[in-house]
């Protein structure tokens, strides 16, 4: 699999960074993850948020950003430096740790102002701090049970998005994502199995990984042992991952879960495809608690996002990390280098 390399100081990969919601912990990891020794090198940062809120996370202290319009030109923006649009300025008070419409029509409107920056080839990438659904179905967004990912999804007007997760030396796409373990059975089809692992091996080629080794997760203890607790790993996954192979991946499984992402497994693959949310989720954050990052593969840009919540219940109490957020920056611009590479040739 080809090697990481990260942007480097001369490099410079501009990334907007949206503060979230106004209500949670956004903007003191924003605040944290672009200033002092936290701040990412190689990266040209301009976040996207409320200046309020901001001062306020700062004990009121003024802003460490250059101020920047929406419509700023490429020009306008120095390499290295942190960049702040101001897209605040909400007519309702904000109440901070709780859900609501004010917040939530403050973040949609940073995540929009960062599809501007995209769409402009401002950026290269969309690193997005957590929002708040239910904010969002309270500001009467269209989408209401989705998030980031359907937003953008439709916004770009791509037919198809996927998330893998990457984090404390994991990658680990999600074959299904926020439905319950009874809309996974119900998922559970050859053909669409075998065109997700493909899609996503095909998309993570854009960023230069290529020969990568894939392992799939079974869906059943010990994946299901021969057809004694399931036949979805008999009917449906051994099936899907012959089918890859033939395509010339480098695949196998269906694997046991349970033994999949021990230290020694973890040596003999790259991807792992897991079946459902919480078989893949836990052992990065188990690993990774607070630098696990989301990836959504399939859009024109590269985004991604830590892989945490807005967490009300602390926000505004100091005690918020912003690893996750610095490792999403990082990540963002790793990935914006390769694929930069890759089209370069």
């Amino acid at each position: 699999m080809t090697e990481q390399h990260t942007a480097s100081a001369t490099t410079h990969i501009a990334l907007a960074v949206t503060m979230g919601d106004a209500a949670g912990i956004g903007p003191e990891i924003c605040l944290q993850a672009l200033t002092g020794a936290a701040a990412p090198a190689g990266v040209t940062p301009i976040l996207i948020g409320d200046g309020a809120a901001l001062r306020a996370a700062g004990s009121g202290e003024e802003l460490p950003f250059a101020p920047l319009p929406l419509d700023a030109e490429a020009a306008a923006v120095t390499p290295g430096a942190a960049h702040f649009i101001d897209l605040g300025g909400n007519e309702e008070p904000i109440e901070r740790g709780v859900a609501g419409a004010a917040a939530g029509r403050l973040s949609l409107r940073f995540l929009e102002g960062a599809l501007e920056l995209a769409r402009r080839g401002l950026v290269e990438g969309i690193v997005t701090a957590p929002v708040s659904k239910e904010s969002w179905r309270l500001a009467g967004a269209r989408f209401p049970a989705g998030g980031h990912t359907e937003f953008l999804r439709g916004a770009c007007g791509v037919k198809r998005t996927e998330m893998i997760f990457m984090g404390g030396g994991f990658r680990v796409a999600l074959f299904t994502v926020h439905v319950s373990l009874h809309d996974c059975l119900e998922a559970m089809e050859r053909e669409a199995l075998a065109s997700f692992i493909s899609f996503v091996v095909s998309e993570l080629g854009r960023f230069g990984m290529t020969g990568l080794r894939v392992a799939v997760a079974g869906l059943n203890p010990h994946a299901g042992e021969g057809g004694m607790f399931g036949d979805e790993e008999l009917r449906v996954i051994a099936p899907a991952v012959e089918d890859c192979r033939r395509r010339g991946i480098d695949i196998r499984g269906p694997l046991p879960a349970d033994t999949l992402f021990t230290p020694q497994a973890r040596r003999s693959y790259d991807l792992v495809i897991a079946m459902y949310h919480d078989q893949g989720l836990i052992p990065v954050k188990a690993v990774a608690p607070y630098g696990a990052v989301n990836v959504t593969l399939g859009l024109p840009f590269v985004r991604t996002s830590p892989a945490h919540g807005v967490a009300f219940d602390i926000a505004g109490r100091g005690t918020a990390v912003a690893d996750g957020l610095v490792a999403a920056i990082e990540t963002a611009a790793d990935l914006a280098a390769r694929r930069r590479a890759v089209e370069a040739g």
